[in-house]
């Protein structure tokens, strides 16, 4: 009899052990590593890993009830990946593989009735439940039931009554997508010379699919399904006349001449590649100096021989960007984010898991693609905070997919043009290669920036959210037929409101946030916790009808550019928008087609993007970055600055930026205006050594919250005591800043308290957690522990 290792799926580190179940004998010739199985623990039904399976049992184990998947969700690479992401993230296995596994594989089937009880135990069950005998005995018989099925041999209250007492379960096992038509297309085989004069006697429906293929050739599923009955069709598969395969993508050889800087990289990149251990190499260029080319190249060379390819992109509209340009060039192409639809995704992942796959193009949740054979990695715009997972476990794609290099000998290559301080830091010192590209190829050059300082402008001007500076270049660009793209990092209409009698700023009850005001629904939001209001017409505190909302966000400004130039093509991008399903490919589509003059975004219309119409950007209101409490501040205000200003003038148009601050003399402001990365780095790294945060730093961010303010108060102490009493015992050197409320002091009805840790050696950190989570259940306060955040607030 065969014995199966299980992990629990539950969330508590305790479940990282192993649980030994035996295998039934009619399971044993299905049972296979990494499915999810259903076992009786502590006489409750839960679901569990695979993750071993032995010949032999020593002693009595309970016997495992049901397989719930038809094939492995994860194998032996993605099971040792997720063991290093437990270990690394202060996570349990059961929640990491959770991660790891698709959303796409979590479709349940019907509901069924499963016997709780052996065939031996029937007569004493049923003597037990004699009003139930039938279907006692039909579960045995049968195996199980559908739910509908054991309704009409029992009620629903006596089913219920047999699962209180363990006689029965109900289970629903994991049941695959059915296949989308779109991508794919029938096509003939080689058919027996007369054999189409036969059919044509005998089955006249068959034979006209053969000849309309045979006439047009490979003809799309949704197509040939609209004329020939899908029995016919059916019929042709199951005989092997006809295939159902995938669409073939036109494939346009790259013709791209490189410049000397992009040949330079290109064999730097080719070499290491070849080596066949793990490398890492960051690509450092000026925006619009030709990376995408270069992994393009670089992934095209890598699966010629042999390997596959793992792109990831931080942004889904980036994503989408790039799909047109790879698919073009690469014809064993998948994609994975969060907007495909789910059974489209099941496709990609079962293609990717054959092998049938050579690159794979995603973001965040790509790096766990079921590839095999990876020689390349690359990771673009690497700086980017979305990379960061902020819910547990806390991963970092960039960490896990150097795990994966590291595991699979790949090279990662890290591309950008406004490096992550730390990133930058490891380049310099050696700890991983660096090229460089300086400039923009062709006669294309970085684009002109202005610091449009706003203070002192006459009070007319300053009711506007544009000066007229950005107004007059704006309508230059529009007359000339040149497109302009503005950056305002705040969506909504206006981020405050406030009562002018009394300065009450009109919060959200639940969040310790200002209501964001947004006009096209006439309401006010929090963007925290999603709740509403209708908009506030007087002051809940003093009655006053004086109210008035202060700032701007993408609607206003909006707004404002269509009453001054009201016969220009004006779109906005912004979560808002991109939530409405096709809206955002739309925009993107209309960007590149030129139909647009003017598009107004968030920070997602200054990330990657290349339309060559684009001459102007014009940045507002950029000087809240430089106020918000965190220590990568100034390097997220730079990096935004820097990549938006990188849309404009990317071919033969010469581009311009327009700055506009009340801070026009802010060393960062000056040193993203000359686009000088470098000394920029040399201030911000002086700063970090300084005040001791990373790369000189590990740091470890705890956030203790509850629903009472005094007990989060109250147990952030305790917390501190607890975290003081592990020092002394081990007699190490850390640095513990805090408690402190939390910058975000209320979200979601919970105080937020936090501590702060500084320490020269991670796993220092990493073992002080681990201490603190094996007591969590002394704490009444959730605690949420995060090593390296890339943010404090």
């Amino acid at each position: 009899m065969l014995t199966a290792e299980v992990l629990i799926n539950l969330p508590s580190p305790r479940f990282n052990q192993a649980f030994s179940y035996s295998v039934p004998e009619h399971l044993s010739a299905q049972i296979e590593f990494g499915q999810r199985v259903l076992v009786e623990f502590n006489r409750r039904l839960l679901e569990a890993y695979v993750i071993d399976i032995n010949e032999h049992i020593s002693g009595e184990v309970k016997p495992l009830l049901e397989i719930l998947d038809d094939e492995p969700v994860f194998d032996a690479r993605l099971y040792q990946l997720a063991l290093w992401m437990a270990d690394y993230y202060l996570s349990s296995v059961p929640q990491v593989l959770n991660t790891i596994i698709p959303g796409s594989m979590d479709k349940k089937g019907p509901v069924e009735v499963m016997a709780r009880f052996t065939a031996e135990d029937l007569p004493e069950v049923i003597h037990r439940e004699p009003q139930v005998e039938e279907l006692l005995q039909e579960l045995i018989a049968q195996g199980g039931l559908k739910l509908p099925d054991a309704l009409k041999l029992a009620g629903y209250e006596e089913l219920m009554a047999l699962a209180q007492q363990g006689l029965i379960g109900m289970v629903q096992k994991y049941t695959a997508y059915r296949p989308g038509k779109d991508g794919y297309v029938y096509e003939l085989a080689e058919l027996k010379e007369g054999l189409e004069e036969q059919m044509q006697k005998r089955a006249p429906r068959q034979a006209q699919a053969v000849k309309y293929l045979r006439e047009n050739g490979p003809t799309d599923q949704v197509t040939l399904e609209g004329i020939i009955p899908a029995a016919s069709l059916k019929t042709l598969l199951k005989k092997d006349y006809i295939k159902l395969v995938r669409k073939k993508p036109e494939i346009t050889p790259g013709t791209l001449n490189l410049t000397p800087e992009q040949n330079h990289a290109l064999q730097e990149i080719s070499i290491a590649g070849q080596q066949g251990s793990f490398q890492e190499i960051l690509l450092y260029g000026v925006t619009g100096s030709g990376k995408t080319e270069i992994y393009l190249q670089a992934a095209e060379e890598m699966i010629a021989r042999g390997r596959k390819v793992l792109v990831l992109v931080p942004e889904i509209a980036l994503t989408s960007h790039l799909v047109d340009i790879f698919a073009a060039r690469i014809a064993r192409l998948a994609v994975i984010h969060s907007a495909i639809l789910s059974s489209e995704r099941y496709q990609q992942f079962k293609a990717i898991k054959k092998g049938e796959i050579d690159l794979v193009l995603g973001t965040r949740s790509a790096v766990f693609a079921p590839l095999s054979g990876m020689g390349l990695i690359i990771i673009d715009e690497e700086q980017e905070n979305s990379y960061k997972n902020e819910e547990t476990p806390r991963y970092h794609a960039r960490e896990v997919a150097r795990q994966r290099g590291i595991m699979e000998g790949a090279l990662l290559v890290l591309g950008t043009a406004t490096p992550a301080i730390e990133t930058f830091y490891q380049a310099v010192s050696g700890q991983m290669g660096m090229l460089v590209l300086e400039n923009r190829p062709g006669q294309a050059q970085l684009p002109e920036i202005i610091i449009d300082d706003r203070r002192g402008e006459p009070r007319k001007d300053s009711r506007f959210s544009l000066s007229p500076l950005l107004r007059g270049k704006l309508t230059e660009k529009i007359a000339s037929g040149e497109q302009s793209i503005i950056l305002i990092n705040r969506r909504g209409y206006s981020p405050v409101t406030i009562c002018r009698q009394c300065g009450t700023i009109f919060s959200c009850p639940s969040c310790s946030v200002a209501l964001n005001y947004h006009q096209d629904r006439r309401k006010e939001l929090c963007h925290y916790c999603g709740f509403e209001k209708e908009i506030s017409r007087c002051c809940g505190k003093c009655g006053s009808k004086y109210v008035q909302q202060f700032g701007y966000g993408t609607q206003k400004v909006e707004e404002e550019i269509k009453n001054l130039f009201p016969r220009a093509q004006v779109a906005r991008l912004d979560m808002d928008v991109s939530q409405k399903r096709g809206q955002r490919q739309d925009i993107l589509d209309r960007m590149k087609n030129k139909s647009i003059d003017i598009l107004i975004g968030t920070q997602m219309v200054a990330k990657g993007f290349d339309f060559p119409h684009v001459s102007l950007v014009g940045i507002i209101d950029i000087d809240n970055m430089l106020s918000i409490p965190d220590y990568r501040a100034a390097e997220r205000c730079f990096q935004l600055i820097v990549q938006a200003a990188g849309r404009a003038g990317r071919a033969l148009l010469p581009g311009e930026v327009v700055i506009q601050t009340f801070n026009g003399d802010h060393e960062v402001i000056k040193y993203a205006a000359r686009q000088d990365y470098f000394n920029f780095y040399k201030h911000e790294i002086s700063s970090r050594r300084i005040l001791e945060y990373p790369p000189f730093k590990e740091i470890m961010r705890i956030v203790i919250s509850s629903s009472r303010e005094d007990q989060a108060d109250r147990e952030t102490g305790i917390l501190k005591e607890l975290i003081e009493e592990i020092i002394d015992a081990t007699e190490t050197d850390l640095d513990i800043l805090g408690p402190a409320p939390a910058p975000y002091y209320k979200i979601k009805d919970r105080y937020r308290y936090q501590l702060l840790l500084k320490a020269d050696d991670f796993w220092l950190l990493n073992s002080i957690g681990r201490q603190i989570l094996a007591r969590r259940n002394e704490f009444n306060a959730r605690l949420e522990l995060d090593i390296n955040p890339v943010s404090i607030i």
